[in-house]
């Protein structure tokens, strides 16, 4: 609220016809125009959010008429349902779990896709003589992984799984997987993140894409709610327009981001950030990013997503294709 006097200033300088210094004039008019948004990330920082701290350092939101709040996720932290919710404008999900909350009435929906090939992976010991995911499981043995995942029921549904045993994935899985001893021992994986943490403990391993089995949902999906979609296009333009900047700034160099995410996430150093930077470099692109831009999407692989949820017995009903995004040039 503007005070009497605050008010008699501004008459004064007005009458007198005194203005401020450009630099001064625009840096005030941004403070007054620059929305403010939070962003909730659905994990720790790490690369697979490289774009986004690269977008704030780079001030690609801030030129775009943004103030992006970054907010860390982890384990206990619901993401999505907090989108859903309007607790924050945009958060990071996977494209299987939007299909799944707009079946059940949250009207959600997707404005940029970070991996266009899905990280999520089966690794196992580089000496272990299998060739892909099929053989690991016609070979048996142990799969550490997190039960009732959508992929898992896909594996199951395309695989013989009956010489597996599935051992949920927790705080001790790392140290399992490294269990020299458990030679048949294979764990779910996210590509820049396990193979990498493995290999900087001394072991080598062989990683295979779920991608490469035909379910590929897009991953890091930045979301939003339709109504603040609707109310605010240019917001969302804008977001993603910087999104893209900084994308294209992390492929360039991703030292800067990675800097200033190592700050937030100690359990990782910047050799760790390096390697996992590099592993998801080939992940973040497609034919349709070379077409459209970083983060696109297209409808066809949203439908065939909402179809192969259906199929697995995960939603009742396939989800239209054109309801679950939206297109910002």
């Amino acid at each position: 609220m503007r005070t009497k006097a605050t008010l008699l200033l501004f008459a004064f300088l007005a009458a007198h016809a005194v203005p401020p210094p450009l630099a001064a004039a625009e840096q005030a008019a941004e403070k007054v125009t620059a929305k403010e948004v939070k962003i909730q990330l659905n994990w720790l920082p790490e690369p697979e959010f490289g774009g986004i701290y690269a977008s704030e350092l780079r001030g690609a939101f801030a030129a775009h008429g943004l103030a992006v709040e970054i907010l860390k996720g982890g384990p206990d932290v619901p993401a999505v349902q907090m989108a859903a919710a309007g607790r924050v404008e945009f958060a990071v999900a996977a494209a299987d779990e939007v299909i799944a909350l707009r079946e059940k009435g949250a009207d959600i929906v997707a404005l940029y896709a970070t991996y266009q090939t899905s990280p999520q992976a089966i690794m196992v010991r580089r000496s272990r003589p299998v060739t892909g995911i099929k053989a690991l499981l016609d070979a048996g043995g142990t799969l550490i992984a997190q039960p009732g995942l959508a992929y898992l029921k896909w594996l199951g549904s395309r695989f013989d799984m009956s010489k597996t045993r599935i051992v949920p994935y927790g705080s001790g899985a790392m140290a399992q997987f490294l269990d020299p001893k458990a030679t048949d021992v294979a764990m779910q994986c996210f590509l820049p993140a396990e193979p990498v943490t493995a290999r900087r403990l001394g072991v080598e391993t062989k990683i295979f894409l779920l991608a490469n089995t035909g379910f590929n949902p897009y991953t890091a999906v930045v979301i939003t709610r339709r109504d603040f979609f609707t109310a605010h296009r240019e917001v969302c333009r804008g977001l993603v327009a910087a999104l893209r900047e900084g994308w294209k700034a992390y492929l360039d160099d991703p030292k800067p981001a990675n800097e200033a995410m190592a700050k937030l996430n100690t359990s990782m150093d910047l050799g760790a950030f390096a390697e996992a930077a590099e592993a998801q470099r080939d992940l973040l692109e497609s034919s349709d990013t070379r077409q459209l831009g970083l983060g696109a999407m297209n409808e066809k692989r949203w439908a065939q997503l909402s179809q192969q949820l259906v199929d697995l017995g995960i939603i009742d009903v396939p989800v239209p294709a054109q309801d679950c995004f939206v297109t910002l040039d």
